[in-house]
């Protein structure tokens, strides 16, 4: 069995500066708590993971309510 990493970016926001920071982590075990982000990006995202069910679920977990997500593939 496999797992697919992500890399992502986080920037955040502090004291009217931008900082940002890379983490690496399981596409289906997203190292986030519940309604961690804003919104999500990806480019090619879903492609290569097997469980896409999964990772939407994890996506969509890691969302804040009412929050959105944008994927080319």
């Amino acid at each position: 069995m496999c797992c697919i990493l992500v890399s992502l970016v986080i920037w955040e926001g502090n004291n009217g500066s931008l900082q940002h920071r890379w983490v690496e982590g399981d596409a289906l075990d997203l190292p986030f708590s519940d309604g961690w982000f804003d919104a999500i990006t990806m480019g090619y995202g879903l492609r290569n993971v097997v469980d896409k069910q999964k990772a939407m679920q994890e996506i969509f977990r890691v969302l804040k309510t009412g929050r959105f997500c944008i994927s080319t593939h």
